[in-house]
Parts: structure tokens; C-alpha cells; sequence
């Protein structure tokens, strides 16, 4: 019980299975900043991560759209990922 082994869904659970057009999303993530179309930053963060959007915990996303509004409003610059 509980030694880290992972376990498939049981039967009574929805595994979700997007289109390639369609998107997993959480409504905390929407919560935290998120929004659509998404920035194009976000996009290429998680295209250079190898990730996709349900990867993301709400903190990493609002840490992500933080860093776009400094970027942006304060810096006036377009964000980078290097400075991320």
C-alpha cells in the first residue's frame, strides 16, 4: 500500500482522451490567469518543455502568466524564455 508503484485507472474512472484539437484544462487554471487562445509564450514554453497543458500544476500557470504581465506591462518587452 502506497509503495510508489503506478496504477492504471479503475474501472469506475474517465480517462480522458483529447482530440488533436482539443485541449485538457482544469478550472483552477483559469483561476490563476489562464486564458485562450492561449499566449503564444505559454505555447512555446511547453512545445521547449516537451509538455502538455495538464502537465502544469495552477501555480506553474500563474507563475507563467506573472511572468508575461512583468514582461509586458512593466518591461515593456516581449517575455523570453531565457530570462524565464
Amino acid at each position: 500500500e502506497g509503495g510508489g508503484a503506478l496504477e492504471g485507472p479503475t474501472p469506475r474512472e474517465v480517462v480522458l482522451q483529447p482530440q488533436a484539437d482539443e485541449v485538457i484544462t482544469f478550472l483552477a487554471f483559469h483561476e490563476s490567469g489562464l486564458g485562450y487562445p492561449a499566449h503564444w509564450f505559454l505555447r512555446g514554453l511547453l512545445n521547449e518543455w516537451g509538455l502538455e497543458l495538464q502537465h502544469l500544476n495552477p501555480t506553474r500557470v500563474q507563475h507563467i502568466a506573472s511572468f508575461v504581465t512583468v514582461c509586458e506591462a512593466f518591461l515593456m518587452m516581449q517575455p523570453h524564455i531565457d530570462l524565464f
